[in-house]
């Protein structure tokens, strides 16, 4: 949980990643979240309350946005979201591009090619 009792994400977690000592979490929510594994680690909990509150060492939100999946570039991330569109989020500056939207509906898979056509 977050500090606060807030749960990690509101929704579910679609995407988790660990990249070196930093855990990458993103949901439905929106929300992009970065942890410290260390507070992981060293967290102490008691059997009165085994509940961990961490607060996140980065977090950015993509507003309208519901993440399914994401794919790591070397600057930026790929998202899919699940109304229909691929973004991409730069890093560092976190600023997103819509790359493209579909009007069929839901985007249910993605998969990127090693090069372009």
């Amino acid at each position: 949980a977050r500090e606060g009792n807030f749960p990690c994400h509101d929704g579910m977690i679609e995407y988790i990643a660990l990249e070196g000592r930093t855990i990458i979490s993103a949901g439905v929510d929106g929300w992009i979240r970065s942890w410290n594994l260390a507070d992981f680690e060293f967290a102490e909990v008691s059997e009165e309350d085994p509940m961990v509150r961490i607060k996140p060492t980065r977090e950015h939100q993509l507003p309208g946005v519901s993440i399914k999946a994401m794919k790591r570039g070397k600057t930026y991330w790929l998202i899919q979201d699940q109304n229909g569109a691929i973004h991409k989020l730069t890093i560092p500056g976190y600023r997103t591009t819509t790359v493209a939207r579909f009007h069929a509906g839901s985007i249910t898979g993605a998969i990127t090619a090693p090069k372009s056509h």
